[in-house]
């Protein structure tokens, strides 16, 4: 099986059509390795600045930057470095690779360094992410439209 749904995680634009009529979004569940051949990688994790001016300044100069990560980069899936709405100070980092060759990749990008750059003149403080190998993709909600928890396809 694989995914038809072209949105990779359940979003406002199949959620509506998902509570209103059962059925109605198109999520079926696939394992990464049906779908991409290698486990896919999430990069998850937090960057903090000294004031939320710098927050903001580094948000607006890497804008181009993750675009053109997302552009340009074979095997970016996602790649997103936004402001978080509970800390003033911080940005949220979410990134999604198709595989350790992409990522790897990636690390030696012009991007990656032009982003790496920029941010660290934003006044970083700190900062915390780290990378997660991804065996399974499945849908949160079931066909009766519960969240789920549990992995409810996995055998």
């Amino acid at each position: 099986m694989s995914s038809s749904c072209p949105f990779p995680v359940i979003s406002a634009a199949c959620m509506g059509p998902m509570l209103s009529r059962p059925g109605a979004c198109d999520h079926t569940v696939a394992t990464v390795a049906e779908t991409e051949g290698n486990d896919v990688i999430i990069i998850a994790g937090e960057i903090d600045f000294d004031t939320k001016a710098n927050r903001d300044k580094a948000v607006k100069l890497g804008t181009p930057l993750q675009q053109a990560s997302r552009d340009d980069e074979p095997g970016c899936l996602a790649y997103c470095f936004a402001p978080d709405p509970c800390n003033d100070t911080r940005v949220q980092v979410y990134e999604l690779w198709q595989d350790e060759a992409s990522l790897a990749a990636h690390f030696e990008h012009e991007n990656y360094f032009n982003m790496r750059n920029t941010l660290g003149e934003c006044g970083i403080i700190g900062a915390d992410n780290n990378k997660y190998r991804v065996d399974l993709k499945e849908p949160v909600y079931d066909d009766t439209r519960t969240p789920r928890a549990d992995f409810f396809t996995a055998e």
